[in-house]
């Protein structure tokens, strides 16, 4: 097993491709949160959590190509190249950062504004039926039997 030398940050410089050769491994205590995905061979991550009273977000993890783990800030994790059946070249991953979850606040505008987009379709339909409906009346002169089916009701009846 060689160890390389231990990373605690997720600057620009963490951030990309990576290639662990069988046996070693990196030791990273990342500051933002980062995600890690699996690009070929296979990793073992042992994740341990910046809240040590969490033992069901620690431990062990085997990784396969394809898959991702997301790695919170604080946490300490350890990634060995761990190859697969028949892999004996080296492990490729990838560090991305991952974007903090939106604020209370930003969710709130962000609903506000998906209901007044609503609310305007709502009024451009109804202007748009007003004016179809006023079309409809100034096509017809006062005294036609065409303007007669469109009175209202109650005014034929006196």
């Amino acid at each position: 097993m060689t160890f390389s030398p231990s990373l605690s940050s997720a600057s620009s410089s963490l951030l990309g491709t990576h290639h662990l050769h069988p046996g070693q491994t990196l030791s990273l205590l990342p500051r933002q949160a980062v995600q890690l995905s699996v690009l070929a061979g296979g990793l073992w991550v042992t994740l341990g959590e910046a809240d040590a009273g969490n033992p069901d977000g620690s431990g062990d993890l085997f990784l396969a190509p394809g898959e991702r783990l997301r790695v919170p800030a604080g946490a300490r994790v350890v990634v060995e190249s761990c190859p697969g059946h028949g892999d004996a070249g080296p492990a490729r991953f990838t560090w991305s950062g991952v974007a903090s979850p939106p604020s209370r606040f930003a969710s709130d505008v962000a609903a506000l504004a998906h209901e007044f987009g609503a609310a305007l379709l709502q009024a451009a339909g109804a202007l748009a039926r007003l004016g179809k409906g006023l079309v409809r009346l100034i096509g017809h002169p006062v005294g036609s039997p065409a303007a007669a089916t469109l009175a209202c009701p109650a005014a034929k009846r006196g």
